[in-house]
């Protein structure tokens, strides 16, 4: 099945990333998060290459953009995005520790 962005799936901005990291991320996620939560939901991450058409008409420059979504486009609940939101924040820090990149934590 094909993925997709849309407005229904869980969408986040990322640092940019180029295709080779976006597609390395999607890869990881799509592993340790889509397949054991269930296999109809996927994980679509655009490198700044692919941005720069932008998505729906807006140019997306400097960023790169992490949708993750449902094949058969059913929403989530606002539950499962806050849920989904956390494990790919979690395991997108973990990405970015295992790929060398820096990363400052906040000091609350």
């Amino acid at each position: 099945m094909k993925k997709f962005v849309d407005e229904m799936n869980v969408n986040l901005m990322i640092l940019p990333l180029t295709l080779d990291q976006a597609g390395s991320l999607e890869d990881y996620l799509t592993e340790v998060i889509s397949l054991p939560r269930d296999e109809e939901e996927f994980v679509v991450v655009l490198g700044v290459d692919e941005m720069s058409e932008g998505i729906d008409g807006y140019p997306m420059r400097g960023f790169s953009w992490l949708s993750y979504g449902r094949y058969n486009k059913a929403p989530f609940s606002d539950k499962e995005k806050i849920e989904i939101e956390e494990l790919l924040l979690d395991f997108g820090r973990q990405w970015l520790r295992n790929n060398d990149f820096e990363i400052l934590e906040s000091i609350h």
